[in-house]
């Protein structure tokens, strides 16, 4: 999988959001960081799994960022709307990547 480096916003923030403490199982949370360390490799490919992380953490970053919105005052909610069309353009790029594989 090729990243682009217009989606290295969204992959900071799934690295930053994405902690130990969301997760009881650490053995999975060590599989996450490692999917997300992968993501930053110009040319790695994800494996069926990968991408299904990547894709489910994606989801769980785009429910967050929908309800910040909810409760952001009007001078955030244009930084909010700028990082929510980046996971979402980010999440595309992953849906159409899966599809040709």
């Amino acid at each position: 999988m090729e990243m682009m480096m217009s989606y290295e916003n969204v992959i900071n923030m799934l690295s930053l959001w994405a902690t130990p403490d969301m997760w009881q199982d650490q053995v999975l949370f060590a599989e996450i960081e490692a999917v997300i360390k992968k993501l930053y490799e110009p040319s790695d490919q994800l494996s069926e799994r990968e991408l299904f992380l990547v894709q489910e953490l994606v989801q769980g970053l785009l429910d967050g960022v929908v309800e910040s919105l909810k409760k952001a005052d009007e001078a955030m909610k244009g930084e909010l709307f700028l990082s929510l069309k980046e996971i979402m353009e980010f999440q595309s790029f992953l849906a159409v990547d899966a599809t040709l594989h």
